[in-house]
């Protein structure tokens, strides 16, 4: 059993590099006030963790923001919380291909979007999540630190093992905002 999972992993990961390789997408650093397109993915699994999310993006709303949130469910079938709505689509693990790519119609819809900032608000590495941020075309990409997330994310927050997602909203939110891209290019 770990020896298949292994193997799954491994090919998944050689894919993964070759579409980081393929990658020629246009890069652009942006803060939360300049950005007007806003891609958010998160782990749809637990009610509290969506809430946050939700409540994080209708706030990007109220600001004037077009926000579209991605959520992974790491079960087959989507739960009961997680009602469809305008700005929030899921994919599950039945979205999966056997070496875990994800691909649904949201998942299409989500990649071929032009954002301006995509946030990756997985606590835990999320293969299939980590998988659509490196496939999107979004000109600055935000994740959560890791020694192998280099070639993934424009912009890395480190923190905590044991932060919640509540305080890594609030530290992501900081430094979107606090960020001031004209001086960053020089």
């Amino acid at each position: 059993m770990k020896f298949t999972k292994k193997i799954k992993n491994n090919i998944g990961n050689y894919f993964l590099k070759k579409e980081l390789s393929k990658s020629n997408r246009k890069r652009e650093m942006t803060n939360l006030n300049n950005a007007k397109k806003i891609g958010v993915l998160y782990n749809a699994s637990n009610e509290k963790d969506y809430k946050l999310i939700y409540h994080f993006v209708k706030g990007l709303q109220r600001n004037q923001k077009i926000v579209k949130a991605l959520g992974f469910v790491e079960d087959s079938i989507i739960p009961h919380y997680c009602f469809p709505k305008l700005s929030f689509d899921f994919f599950t693990i039945k979205d999966l291909n056997w070496y875990h790519k994800p691909s649904n119609n949201f998942v299409t819809d989500f990649v071929k979007e032009e954002y301006d900032i995509i946030i990756d608000f997985c606590s835990e590495d999320s293969f299939p999540v980590q998988y659509i941020t490196v496939l999107s075309k979004a000109k600055f990409k935000v994740g959560r630190y890791g020694k192998n997330h280099r070639d993934i994310y424009d912009m890395m927050i480190e923190t905590d093992k044991e932060i919640t997602l509540e305080q890594y909203i609030k530290q992501v939110t900081h430094y979107l905002t606090i960020l001031n891209p004209k001086k960053n290019e020089q």
